[in-house]
């Protein structure tokens, strides 16, 4: 298997919310990538969700669904390990969001993916209080 696709991405001047998953994804299509906000700016990368994704530490065990996923360039770069992780919890929905960046990765991408993570969750979840 060779690497992912080059994603079909316009220049970032060209780029509009998508209109289910704004403000952080331009682009989430599993064939041609997710373009979203990490750091400061639009991020172009292929994110394939599969079983047996390695995310270290405690807890994973107590959450019955888990949706792990690895992200890379179009060069097959690994760039992400994502794990998102769903369970009941005593007041209502409990939710884990782990990413885990190569050790070098710039401050900024950490402390931005955690503002990406926060707007998109809570764009679900409004969505899916809304569809209630």
């Amino acid at each position: 298997m060779g690497p992912p696709a080059t994603p079909r991405v316009g220049p970032a001047s060209t780029l509009r919310p998508h209109p289910h998953r704004r403000p952080e994804h331009y682009l989430a299509d599993s064939a041609d990538g997710v373009v979203e906000i990490i750091g400061s700016g639009p991020l172009c990368f292929l994110l394939t969700f599969h079983d047996g994704v390695a995310i270290e530490g405690e807890g994973h065990e107590t959450y019955p669904v888990r949706i792990g996923g690895t992200g890379r360039l179009a060069d097959g770069t690994e760039i992400a390990r994502v794990m998102h992780e769903f369970g009941d919890g005593p007041r209502g929905l409990r939710i884990r969001l782990t990413i885990r960046f190569p050790s070098d990765a710039p401050e900024h991408v950490l402390t931005g993916h955690q503002w990406h993570f926060a707007c998109e969750f809570l764009t679900w979840l409004e969505a899916a209080h809304a569809a209630r």
